[in-house]
């Protein structure tokens, strides 16, 4: 029973020291915010300017790649429609000429579909690639 009370003591002085703990670093990150906005929003400091051009870039770039992630889900989605339209048209097999040929019309579709993702997700590919090796060249420049 002695035991279990001191047990019982000292997790309840762990979890105080946790929270004075949590409350310290708290306080410090308070401080370290405080301190960075104070150097940032000066009027003074050259790095505002350079700051508030790098966050108007990242807000940019975030808005730019929401949506070429919306195109592809939309492209990919059109792929996977018509791909299901063609396993229906699978599931129901008539070996009539007409059905032969609306089911090589639906093939040709989704490779089409599919042709021109690729095609254009290599292009993409292709385009930062070179913008990557430009900064990689600007950077060297820099050093």
């Amino acid at each position: 029973r002695q035991f279990q009370n001191w047990k019982m003591k000292v997790e309840q002085a762990k979890k105080v020291e946790f929270i004075r703990t949590a409350e310290k670093l708290k306080a410090q990150i308070a401080n370290i915010e405080k301190d960075k906005n104070g150097h940032l929003y000066n009027r003074k400091s050259d790095s505002r300017a350079e700051y508030s051009i790098l966050e108007e870039l990242e807000r940019s770039m975030t808005v730019s790649r929401k949506t070429e992630k919306a195109k592809i889900l939309q492209q990919l989605s059109k792929i996977q429609g018509n791909v299901r339209r063609l396993q229906q048209q699978l599931k129901d097999v008539k070996t009539t000429p007409e059905f032969v040929d609306r089911l090589k019309e639906m093939m040709e579709e989704v490779e089409n579909a599919i042709n021109a993702f690729k095609e254009e997700q290599r292009q993409i590919y292709e385009q930062l690639l070179k913008e990557e090796k430009t900064a990689i060249n600007e950077l060297s420049v820099v050093e």
